[in-house]
Formats: structure tokens, C-alpha cells, sequence
């Protein structure tokens, strides 16, 4: 079969003007409590226009700060979705409920998460702190047995006192740091 060389018919489309644009807003200004996505909706479906790109349209005029930030929600938004959705023939949304029950609960963990991370960073630096103690404490008492252990035992005995005073200053030093 031989390919044509006829130009097909092609199929009109709708295409987003000033005017157009304009009855949006005019259309979003007067929704009286309505979620925005229901009033795009509407307006699509009576225009023939594509509700993404009117969508899309909406939120850029959005972020750039000429149209007014909605008082309605995400949540608003979902809720609609929901209740369209819902009268479909043949639409099943507890997979989406559950999804969403379960990104609840992931979230509400993560953030319990990040408490509990943050509270055994300050265990850890205080521990870090305690073993850095320790460990001048483990030096000062091998130094002063090493001198102890170093002198002839005339000396040993004679400074047997005073040994024994530094080793138990010593000690306390260790016990403060321990508890």
C-alpha cells in the first residue's frame, strides 16, 4: 500500500489568549469558597481548554505575585479530587488512602526520628568530652607511677606520703569524671 501524499484534516485547537486568560481569573476571583481546582476545572470543560496548561497558568501567575495567594488547601484540593474521582465507575481509591496514610505515618516517624538523632548527638559530644577527660587523667596517673617506679626505694619511702596524696587527688579527679 503506497503512502498518501493528501494533507490530513487537521483538528482545530484552542488556544489561550488574553481574552481567555482573563476569564479565568475573572472566573477564580468569584469562586465563593469553591477549591480553585474545581473552578479550573469547570472553566476547561466549558472552553474546550487543556486543564493542566490553565492549571499551569494559574501558578505561574501565582508565583509571580499578581494574582492573590487562595485561602483554600492542598488538602481542599485533594478533597475535590476525591470526590470526583469517587463517582467513576470502576475507580478503587483505598490504594491511594492507604498510600497516603502510610506517607502520614513515615513522616510523623522521621520526625521523631530527627529528635532522637539530635539527642544522641548531644549524648555522643558529652561522651566525647568524658573520654577525652579520661584519657588525661589515664596520662597524668602513668606518669606519676612512672616516676614513683623510678626512684630508688630510700626515696620511695621517704615520698611514700606525698605519692599517695597526689594519687588519691588523682583518683577524685577520675571519680568526677566517671560519674
Amino acid at each position: 500500500m503506497a503512502a498518501t501524499t493528501l494533507p490530513r484534516a487537521r483538528r482545530r485547537r484552542n488556544l489561550w489568549s488574553p481574552a481567555t486568560e482573563a476569564q479565568l481569573w475573572a472566573r477564580i476571583s468569584q469562586r465563593e469558597n469553591r477549591p480553585i481546582s474545581g473552578v479550573i476545572r469547570e472553566f476547561c470543560r466549558e472552553t474546550g481548554m487543556s486543564y493542566h496548561t490553565a492549571r499551569a497558568k494559574y501558578y505561574r501567575r501565582l508565583r509571580a505575585g499578581t494574582e492573590p495567594a487562595p485561602t483554600d488547601t492542598v488538602l481542599e484540593d485533594l478533597a475535590a479530587f476525591l470526590r470526583d474521582a469517587s463517582g467513576l465507575p470502576g475507580v478503587n481509591l483505598g490504594g491511594l488512602i492507604g498510600g497516603l496514610r502510610t506517607l502520614a505515618a513515615l513522616a510523623m516517624a522521621a520526625d521523631g526520628l530527627g529528635r532522637e538523632r539530635e539527642e544522641l548527638g548531644r549524648r555522643l559530644a558529652d561522651l566525647e568530652r568524658r573520654l577525652g577527660l579520661l584519657k588525661e587523667q589515664h596520662r597524668e596517673l602513668g606518669a606519676m607511677v612512672a616516676e614513683f617506679a623510678g626512684q630508688t626505694s630510700i626515696d620511695k619511702v621517704t615520698g611514700l606520703e606525698e605519692f599517695t596524696r597526689r594519687l588519691q587527688a588523682a583518683l577524685d579527679r577520675l571519680g568526677q569524671v566517671l560519674l
